[in-house]
């Protein structure tokens, strides 16, 4: 049975301190409210956390909604690509602000939760939102990891919960959990190995009531699934990767083990552009923008790490659009190897050993060529949240036909055609870490904004 809370009458009481989705038993007091001073951030990915810090600042009590175990979302998957010098990717800035909004007395984190309902209440919102049971206490977890490494099913049943580079502790996903499958009820493992005696199953899905004058949607994107590319072996070839497999290995300090290049070879790395973007047969015919500043990042911190590597870029167009990028390209002139092409497929290499060999076009040269590669990376590209859909019925807004959600006014991508609700981040369409964090700050703007002009209006 679902339990049911209402903070929408409680702003004089107090309040929970939540991090983790977990109501801490340390609590605050803060100061009485009214519906212009409270607002709610769907989402807690970079933009979402940059939004909600920007209305914490302002004195403004904040709801942040994420749907995972802890708050971050890409952003957190990325690492730093300085070599030598810093090249501008954000990561650094990004950090910075999940790790002060997880400590902000004025941010609420509500994880593993999700917005059911939404109505227009006088002139703000009552919001529903269903939070799904959090099993393991994070104020008891010290992330000694027992749970983790004795589950049936680690990574998929229990996985680390992220509030920095460090885990912080440690999450149940009900969905693969064996306790709550059929299969193996009685499995609990988890429970009887803790030694903090964090873990109870006795927790059940909850229903919250929150009320707030401003709604910020800052459900963030999906990376496209490279498996739809199907010759280019991803999944299939273990030499074949995406960007993100990439940073994930980069963060753990695996550079140099990276490339199983062959004996008494440099190493030789491809990265192909726009795997999921500027293609109309897959309905995803837009830029996304970000990848080809990634990839050349990426390609000059592994030229750092590894000198002696061998790297080429395949691409349609480079998006020459920032200073900063131009820079580094110019810098990188002679160190890296650019072909305006893609591939045609990858298949394993016959005489290469452990290499692929991949048939590419090179539209300069005007033919087909082919070169094996120890390790090719997949740019995959932005593709709007599989929630959108869902979500856009319960707020009332409209998606594009790209499957973003749409702006009000091209000119202010921040508003919608409902008053009160505005768009931050990718949720709106593909940006940059630092374009996200300014965006979610916009957005911040013109939801206080709303809320000055209607507290004067109330005031008269």
């Amino acid at each position: 049975m679902r339990k049911r809370r209402d903070y929408s009458a409680r702003r004089d009481e107090k309040l929970p301190y939540i991090v983790f989705g977990k109501d801490s038993i340390r609590r605050r007091r803060f100061q009485t409210l009214n519906d212009q001073d409270q607002a709610i951030v769907i989402g807690g990915g970079i933009a979402g956390v940059s939004s909600a810090l920007s209305l914490a600042d302002s004195g403004c009590q904040v709801y942040v909604i994420e749907k995972k175990p802890s708050i971050g979302g890409h952003a957190l998957r990325f690492g730093c690509k300085a070599t030598d010098q810093c090249h501008s990717c954000g990561v650094c800035l990004a950090r910075d602000k999940i790790i002060k909004a997880a400590s902000c007395p004025n941010i609420h984190l509500l994880t593993q939760a999700e917005v059911v309902d939404l109505q227009e209440s006088g002139s703000g919102f009552v919001v529903t939102v269903r939070r799904k049971p959090q099993f393991i206490d994070v104020e008891k977890c010290t992330a000694c990891s027992l749970c983790y490494q004795r589950c049936p099913k680690p990574d998929r049943a229990i996985s680390r919960a992220y509030l920095s580079p460090i885990p912080s502790g440690y999450v149940i996903n009900q969905s693969e959990c064996l306790l709550f499958q059929e299969e193996r009820g009685d499995c609990d493992l988890c429970r009887t190995i803790c030694p903090a005696g964090a873990i109870s199953f006795d927790q059940q899905e909850e229903l919250i009531t929150l009320r707030a004058s401003a709604v910020i949607v800052a459900s963030g994107f999906s990376a496209y699934d490279a498996r739809r590319k199907g010759h280019f072996g991803y999944g299939r070839l273990r030499q074949v990767i995406s960007g993100l497999d990439l940073e994930q290995r980069l963060l753990a300090g695996e550079a140099k083990s990276l490339v199983p290049q062959a004996a008494g070879d440099a190493p030789r790395i491809a990265f192909v552009q726009c795997v999921g973007s500027r293609d109309p047969h897959i309905g995803q015919d837009y830029c996304s923008r970000v990848c080809c500043k990634y990839a050349v990042r990426v390609a000059a911190k592994l030229k750092f790490q590894i000198p002696e590597a061998e790297i080429t870029i395949f691409f349609i167009d480079l998006q020459r659009t920032e200073r900063e990028f131009l820079g580094l390209l110019e810098r990188m002139s002679g160190k890296i190897r650019l072909v305006k092409g893609l591939p045609v497929e990858i298949e394993p290499a016959v005489e290469g050993g452990d290499r692929v060999s991949m048939r590419y076009e090179n539209i300069d040269q005007g033919r087909m060529e082919r070169a094996d590669f120890d390790l090719v990376v997949l740019s995959v590209g932005v593709a709007p949240s599989e929630e959108n859909q869902s979500l856009a019925q319960i707020l009332g807004l409209k998606l594009g036909s790209d499957g973003f959600f749409a702006p009000l006014d091209l000119t202010d991508s921040t508003i919608t055609a409902r008053p009160g609700i505005f768009l931050a981040g990718t949720c709106q369409g593909p940006k940059s870490l630092v374009e996200s964090i300014l965006h979610g700050q916009e957005a911040a703007m013109r939801a206080l904004a709303l809320m000055r002009r209607r507290e004067e209006v109330r005031h008269g």
